[in-house]
């Protein structure tokens, strides 16, 4: 078919790009825990989640209409783009005012204003190309960032011993770098490019990105009501390890991920076919199966990561993993769920399960962390991720045969829940061999997908994009 075609094409290519960033992040992670004391880990990652907080401001979430109007009026992508970094300039100039006067004496000022300044405008710029589909540029770029975001951090962190203000800084440069790239690349500072003015396109990209403010503010409450909690309950210590243990579940949000972006843009394609029920449905279902196998293979290989790669000292954070893995996968179909509403331009429904499910995040771990820890936090995002997941599903259960999803995800949290207290039992040779039975399960129940993607490596092996030098005079012409 020739649209799952496309969709895989375009999951490869990103891939390309967005796994060489994250995994790249991730391995830093074992040299993070050598580098840095458990407190200015989770000082740096309780840092970063105000960042997330700060962008929404600064940006309106354009980004978001960046890419939804771009790739539906590949001829007016410059005008969009124009009027909506005209609106984000405006706001970071206040929100830079605002931030300087809130923070002047702290040591961090300076590297925490350069990471959000250029974060906000490198989303912006990345989410144009992805708009105007030049995917490959979209992948090369996230690589140069990604390896600029190491260089710095060994320079800064290793070298020079600056620890969070070096992390802080070798983020905000890498991203910087890779603005200027798309900027210089795109000739989007071109002077006469700032005078496309349109009121009319500017209400019409704010209406549709407003509503997905209080979604980010909810996914910030979500995740930094955790860290502030614990950070204030339980300590700067007990931040640090939570923080390193949010870390292995990502690596299933990693995988979706890379295959969500494909996904938003097929989703926009095909909201007139008249059979994207059945379409949705058959990707839904083999979505659910590729998470929750994957997840139990990461589930197992985490207890070997924490126990053989990380320092001791966040070894606590592996009884947390079942919770927070299992939670990502809920994530990650409620996030499915995302690319059929925004291609509806429907915002306000996802605004609206993600402000619910923040609440039940808030209430669920303000409650239970005097009682039980850090599961308080780990808990309290499963269920908020459930929450949100049911919300968005009932909304659009009319898409799908429901009862056969439903009957699917009970299936495979049990076999979930089953590997969670198996993994419990220490024994070396048996972490072996539940190993191994979890990768068979992975690949006897991917086998269709695995065999296709397999397929298609070796088919394109020779003009692979980042291979192939022509590719390389092509990105820089």
């Amino acid at each position: 078919m020739k649209r799952n075609e496309e969709l895989l094409n375009n999951t490869i290519i990103i891939a390309i790009g967005t796994f060489t960033t994250k995994i790249l992040s991730f391995l830093l992670v074992p040299f993070y825990t050598l580098w840095l004391s458990p407190e200015d880990y989770g000082t740096f990652d309780l840092l970063v989640t105000y960042i997330s907080f700060v962008i929404p401001f600064i940006t309106f979430q354009l980004e978001q209409a960046i890419f939804r109007f771009c790739i539906e009026k590949k001829n007016e992508a410059q005008k969009y783009y124009s009027n909506a970094m005209q609106i984000v300039l405006f706001n970071m100039i206040i929100c830079n005012v605002i931030i300087f006067f809130l923070i002047h004496k702290s040591d961090y000022l300076l590297p925490f204003m350069l990471y959000f300044n250029a974060y906000a405008i490198y989303t912006c710029s990345s989410e144009y190309l992805r708009g105007i589909e030049k995917l490959k540029s979209y992948s090369l770029i996230n690589i140069i960032v990604s390896f600029f975001i190491v260089a710095f951090n060994i320079t800064l962190v290793y070298f020079l011993k600056y620890q969070v203000s070096g992390m802080l800084a070798s983020y905000g440069l890498a991203y910087m770098i890779g603005m200027l790239i798309i900027l210089v690349k795109e000739k989007l500072i071109d002077i006469e490019f700032f005078k496309l003015k349109d009121k009319n396109i500017k209400n019409e990209m704010i209406k549709y990105s407003l509503p997905l403010i209080p979604n980010s503010i909810s996914w910030w409450i979500t995740n930094v009501s955790d860290r502030t909690i614990i950070n204030w309950i339980l300590g700067s210590f007990y931040n640090g390890i939570y923080a390193v243990a949010c870390k292995i579940p990502l690596i299933v949000n990693l995988l979706f991920s890379v295959f969500n972006l494909s996904w938003q843009q097929t989703a926009i394609e095909t909201l007139k076919d008249d059979d994207k029920k059945d379409y949705y449905n058959s990707m839904y279902t083999n979505l659910i199966k590729f998470l929750y196998t994957s997840g139990l293979c990461i589930l197992i290989l985490s207890k070997f990561i924490f126990g053989f790669i990380l320092s001791k000292e966040y070894y606590e954070g592996f009884k947390q993993i079942p919770f927070l893995l299992n939670g990502i996968i809920f994530l990650s179909l409620a996030q499915f769920l995302t690319g059929i509403f925004l291609a509806n331009k429907d915002t306000k429904s996802v605004g609206k399960s993600t402000t619910v499910a923040a609440v039940v995040n808030l209430v669920v771990n303000l409650v239970f962390i005097k009682f039980i820890g850090l599961y308080a936090a780990s808990i309290s995002t499963l269920i908020s991720y459930i929450v949100m997941f049911f919300g968005r599903f009932w909304k659009l259960k009319d898409m799908f045969d429901y009862k056969i999803i439903i009957k699917n995800i009970v299936m495979y949290n049990f076999l979930f829940l089953l590997l969670s207290i198996l993994v419990g039992y220490d024994n070396f040779i048996f972490d072996i061999v539940l190993l191994l039975i979890s990768i068979s399960f992975f690949i006897v129940i991917n086998i269709k997908l695995v065999k296709t993607l397999i397929s298609k490596i070796f088919r394109r092996k020779k003009d692979e994009c980042f291979n192939n030098k022509s590719t390389y005079i092509k990105f820089w012409r």
